[in-house]
């Protein structure tokens, strides 16, 4: 878990500030990592 959470912390702003999707980041990593990324840039919102 230790490489998602510095996955998480590298790709928290991706979605709002580039034109990636949550798909793409599960696609590319995996779902998890994407609805945490996805998580985590709400709650910074």
């Amino acid at each position: 878990m230790h490489d998602d959470n510095d996955t998480i912390c590298t790709l928290h702003d991706t979605l709002e500030d580039t034109e990636i999707t949550k798909e793409e980041i599960a696609e590319y990593f995996n779902k998890d990592v994407a609805n945490l990324v996805d998580g985590v840039t709400k709650l910074v919102n």
